[in-house]
């Protein structure tokens, strides 16, 4: 399972979920926030509450795309040109009618070269643009320090078991920003 499925199924109490399995999620659900749209930098997963009826929204297991971070991010690079250049790898796999929609989650040996503000910006530029869920980012001791120092609950780390559990793994050069 991808790193979100395996949130969505600890949320809903299963051993485990598949791409396009139908479930409910309850507004109190473990791993999963309406109220903070950038809650993928500290390993939660956002629903709003909009989308919500009584307490509860039906949605659709996503496809999962995993980003590949490799290469040095240069010291100077600003939160919004990292944002834009990650969300420009992505889109060709986001632009898609093809349900369920997908779930970016980043990744990878660069990861580390992400300061809290990259992706939570990334994080943002995704929530706007309304293409597929917002991404998650692995968790990491940046996403444990955000946590820990803006008073959320200690993260509970969900790695992916497989690349092959992924329709698509894209390498993104962050030396490329």
């Amino acid at each position: 399972m991808t790193g979100v499925q395996k949130i969505l199924a600890h949320a809903v109490g299963l051993p485990r979920v598949e791409t396009a399995q139908e479930i409910e999620l309850y507004e109190n659900a473990v791993g999963i926030s309406a109220d903070d749209p950038c809650c993928g930098v500290y390993g939660k997963l956002y629903i709003p509450k909009a989308a919500k009826e009584r307490g509860k929204q039906k949605i659709r297991v996503p496809r999962g795309v995993f980003i590949d971070l490799c290469g040095v991010l240069r010291r100077d690079a600003k939160s919004e040109e990292v944002a834009e250049f990650l969300f420009s790898i992505c889109l060709p796999y986001l632009v898609t009618r093809d349900m369920p929609k997908i779930a970016p989650e980043f990744g990878g040996d660069s990861l580390t070269y992400l300061t809290a503000e990259d992706r939570l910006a990334t994080a943002e530029k995704f929530v706007r643009s309304g293409c597929g869920f917002p991404p998650l980012f692995e968790c990491d001791f940046v996403a444990a320090q955000y946590a820990a120092e803006n008073g959320f609950s200690p993260i509970r780390a969900f790695f992916n078991d497989s690349p092959d559990d992924f329709e698509a793994i894209i390498k993104a050069d962050l030396g490329k920003v």
